[in-house]
């Protein structure tokens, strides 16, 4: 993957190989939008919830929220998307109908009051999830829908958590899941994570946690806190 130097961001600790990519290649991004991606069980979630908690002892105002879902509409798009029969198609644009909703309702007024939000998946999420590599024609259909709507929609700097095939494997085995979302065979995490890197690293950057220090939680912790204080300085 193509890195950029880290050496503009002054106070950004690069001590636990974290690396910053294509920030050139983001646009329409808020200074306090900030979505943490990757496959299921990567500890994204998990991660979330402690950047929060450190960030608000720092005194920054943080919300959090999740994609699909964030508010009430959405969270009905969400259970939908997840749960009914329907098309790739008509669940694709029932989820796009719940982030129209989420970013009007929610995200939009949290920014313009100078508020950081946290969100557990986005755009990048649906480009995942939303390709199945059987029908290409398809995929890039609804790879363009997706593309389209978002030009409209502000855009968070984006965070992606990568998982090693081994340690995916083992949380599978101890957590299990019924979530549709969640129910993945070796081959789809591979494609899905595949579908991943290749998007972050094409059509959006930001920081990419490798799996090189995926054993340790505590330099992950401190490397997204530590960028997403230094992206906020934006707002100086």
């Amino acid at each position: 993957m193509r890195e950029l130097s880290i050496s503009m961001r002054n106070n950004f600790d690069s001590s636990a190989r974290m690396d910053i990519h294509n920030m050139s290649l983001v646009h329409k991004t808020d200074p306090n939008f900030f979505a943490l991606e990757g496959v299921d069980y990567s500890g994204k979630s998990t991660m979330i919830a402690e950047v929060a908690k450190r960030l608000k002892e720092q005194g920054y105002r943080v919300i959090t929220t999740r994609e699909p879902g964030g508010t009430l509409w959405a969270e009905k798009a969400r259970e939908i998307a997840i749960h009914d029969e329907s098309s790739t198609l008509a669940k694709l644009l029932m989820i796009h109908s719940g982030r129209e909703d989420h970013i009007n309702t929610l995200i939009v007024p949290a920014l313009e009051a100078k508020t950081i939000v946290l969100s557990d998946r986005f755009s990048l999420s649906t480009f995942s999830y939303q390709r199945t590599g059987d029908d290409l024609h398809k995929d890039d259909f609804n790879a363009s829908v997706t593309r389209n709507l978002e030009s409209y929609w502000v855009r968070p700097n984006y965070i992606y958590v990568d998982i090693s095939e081994k340690l995916w494997l083992q949380r599978l085995e101890e957590i299990g899941t019924t979530d549709a979302l969640e129910s993945e065979s070796v081959d789809v995490y591979r494609f899905r994570r595949n579908t991943y890197i290749d998007e972050f690293n094409k059509n959006y950057g930001g920081l990419f946690l490798t799996t090189k220090e995926e054993a340790d939680y505590e330099a992950r912790i401190k490397a997204v806190v530590d960028f997403i204080k230094v992206t906020n300085t934006q707002n100086d």
